[in-house]
């Protein structure tokens, strides 16, 4: 099935910018210590909001927080209803079956609909722990350089599988009841072996499983830059002052 080529748009610009900046204010209102809110927010304060057309779904650098406006706002209707008689003609021709066609029609509305505020506030919290579990510094410790891409999708893949599962678990109580609240977890990784374990465990884990089938339903939520170290102490200092605004209970315990 073929890609979404959609232009630019100003107001959906605009509309995907008033989100975030309302999803990043509320956080900081939410008084719920156990999901650290107030840490979160003072570090999504510190990011500078960017549409890029260019970028699928979400991408961080640093303190800049690179989103496509249609990921955020959801993929215009038209385009979807495109989409869903490309998938009609499929089934019809026997080039798809009935699970794969199901499988995408649910997919054309929850990974490329317009997204909930909890989930959102999902994104903002797995963007800024990439920036707090150091991305790039991980990728260094392991050997991994810039031109092995395979690796680096790998460690990607990892660490996402460690950041989806903790927040799951402090803002729903468990992978299962976050993806009833946000239909778009189905698509992310996560896996309840994983819990507890280490973005380097999860990243040889895996590894290990290279030449197994993989889940093609999964997608990583976004992309990652190098950063350079006067960058890298920027954000070591921004999360040092976040800890100490929101204090040691609103602070989580690996970074306290």
């Amino acid at each position: 099935m073929r890609k979404f080529k959609l232009k630019e748009d100003k107001s959906i610009t605009e509309k995907a910018l008033a989100r975030l900046r309302s999803i990043r204010i509320s956080m900081s209102a939410m008084q719920s210590s156990k999901a650290n809110n107030s840490f979160y927010a003072f570090l999504a304060m510190s990011c500078t909001l960017i549409p890029d057309y260019s970028v699928p779904t979400l991408g961080i650098n640093g303190k800049k927080l690179y989103f496509n406006p249609w990921f955020i706002c959801g993929y215009p209707k038209s385009s979807i209803l495109e989409v869903k008689k490309e998938l009609d003609e499929a089934l019809n021709s026997g080039a798809i079956d009935n699970s794969i066609y199901d499988n995408w029609i649910k997919r054309l509305d929850n990974w490329y609909g317009k997204k909930s505020e909890a989930e959102l506030t999902f994104f903002w919290r797995h963007e800024l722990e990439h920036i707090i579990r150091g991305f790039t510094d991980r990728k260094s410790g392991l050997g991994i350089d810039l031109i092995d891409h395979k690796k680096h999708k790998k460690l990607n893949i990892a660490q996402d599988y460690v950041i989806n599962n903790c927040n799951a678990v402090e803002l729903y109580k468990d992978i299962n009841s976050a993806k009833r609240v946000l239909p778009v977890l189905e698509y992310l990784y996560t896996n309840p072996k994983y819990l507890g374990w280490t973005t380097e465990q999860v990243y040889i884990d895996l590894l290990k499983k290279e030449n197994e089938k993989q889940d093609d339903d999964q997608d990583l939520l976004d992309e990652h830059y190098e950063l350079t170290d006067e960058e890298i102490e920027d954000i070591t200092d921004t999360i040092i002052k976040a800890a100490k605004s929101a204090g040691q209970s609103g602070t989580p315990k690996d970074v306290w």
